[in-house]
């Protein structure tokens, strides 16, 4: 998969998921929590993308499941 692939669907997710949001309204704030957590790594994503190629992204990635996983932890 090319790096404009991978931006599109980096930008399809985000937008998938704002709009789920919006529909869904958790009543838990932990889980709009997370989401605004995720959301945020996924707008990290997309600049390294640009500006390193995706090379770059398979470590965001895991990071970033890292960083959600640690949060699930602290507060599941």
């Amino acid at each position: 998969m090319d790096d404009a692939a991978i931006l599109l669907q980096i930008r399809v997710i985000s937008v998938s998921t704002r709009a789920a949001v919006h529909s869904l309204k958790p009543a838990d704030p932990q889980v709009g929590h997370v989401v605004q957590r995720g959301l945020a790594l996924l707008e990290r994503l997309e600049p390294i993308v640009l500006e390193h190629g995706s090379g770059s992204v398979k470590l965001t990635y895991d990071r970033a499941c890292q960083e959600l996983a640690e949060l699930h932890v602290e507060n599941p």
